[in-house]
């Protein structure tokens, strides 16, 4: 059932902003926080919230965008794609192997 929802979750967040339903920055804040209610975490839904500090990769990502003389936006609309094929592959490949339970 997680895997379930996680995987809505991240299909939610990339319709909604490849659509341009909402903007980035709207998306990652409310479609987590909606699919942690529906999943039933209530009250703590706020520690996933404060709990997650920012990735320790996030300096390496702006690092190698810059010494490629990127854009980050250009970085992601190019790697978007893959990213969200590697996760939907990822996690059907967990639900097979039953790492995540149905």
């Amino acid at each position: 059932m997680l895997a379930a929802l996680g995987l809505l979750t991240i299909v939610a967040l990339s319709a909604a902003i490849i659509s341009r339903k909402m903007s980035p920055l709207v998306a990652l804040i409310v479609i987590p926080i909606v699919a942690a209610l529906v999943g039933g975490f209530g009250l703590k839904t706020g520690v996933f919230i404060m709990g997650f500090p920012v990735s320790p990769l996030t300096p390496a990502t702006f690092l190698l965008v810059g010494l490629a003389d990127l854009e980050l936006g250009e970085h992601q609309k190019f790697t978007a794609p893959f990213l969200l094929g590697a996760s939907v592959a990822m996690t059907l490949a967990c639900v097979l192997f039953g790492v995540f339970p149905l």
